[in-house]
């Protein structure tokens, strides 16, 4: 308050002194990664091998790919319990059409896969957007339904037979260096960032799970917004 009456006392904004706790809060995780690397490098430096360290990023892209589509669900208040069954699915299916007879059955074989998961996460969004049940509800449902499937549809056994062509340039290949999946799971990445970052979709995302009611009184549309979210989610389980 001010010496005098009616005035009130300036406001000074210290913007250039940065959250000194907040950036130690937030580089916690990725310094006990480092620091437990650097320890087991040094008691077995083929741990920190470049081979290994490959290795390592391969098995984390896909892990990554499922995180972030998780990640699209849970910024408006739900999540995806059929995830998980979705690439069970996915692959199924995949592996089956590309075992088949006809021309360029590795497209269609991911063809098939990509609809597979834009199928599962149109249904969901349909009953969780457009009829309103609970997602809990829904996508336990729904991976019930898809286990079931898959089990079916495969009898319980591996699909043999799947092209060795499918498995060299996507799993084992590389570009400029990088293996595939990494750029896959980078380029998903980089997408996402710009999708809620930039657009109003992504920033609709936000404003649904931090207050629904605000978010339709702002004009989003709730219900569309989050049905083209579970099929996004679904969509990168897919790939």
């Amino acid at each position: 308050m001010s010496d005098r009456p009616g005035m009130a006392a300036p406001v000074v904004l210290d913007r250039a002194r940065p959250d000194i706790r907040q950036f130690a809060a937030q580089a916690k995780l990725p310094g006990l990664v480092f620091l437990a690397l650097l320890v087991l490098g040094l008691l077995d430096p083929r741990i920190v091998s470049s081979g290994n360290l490959w290795n390592i990023a391969i098995q984390t892209s896909y892990l990554a790919l499922f995180a972030m589509a998780q990640t699209m669900v849970l910024l408006t208040r739900g999540f995806d319990l059929s995830l998980g069954f979705t690439v069970s699915l996915v692959s199924v299916i995949s592996a089956m059409v590309m075992t088949g007879s006809g021309d360029m059955p590795i497209l269609w074989g991911i063809a098939a896969g990509l609809g597979v998961g834009l199928l599962i996460g149109g249904l969901n969004g349909v009953l969780i957007a457009g009829i309103g049940i609970n997602p809990l509800v829904t996508t336990l449902g729904m991976a019930n339904i898809v286990m079931a499937l898959a089990s079916t549809v495969s009898g319980g056994f591996p699909v043999p037979g799947v092209p060795e062509a499918f498995t060299e340039a996507l799993a084992e290949g590389r570009l400029i260096g990088i293996p595939v999946p990494i750029l896959f799971a980078a380029l998903c990445f980089a997408l996402l960032f710009l999708v809620l970052r930039f657009t109003v979709f992504g920033r609709g995302l936000y404003l649904i799970g931090a207050n629904p009611r605000a978010a339709k009184a702002a004009g989003v549309r709730t219900g569309r917004v989050v049905a083209i979210d579970y099929v996004v989610c679904s969509l990168l389980a897919a790939i």
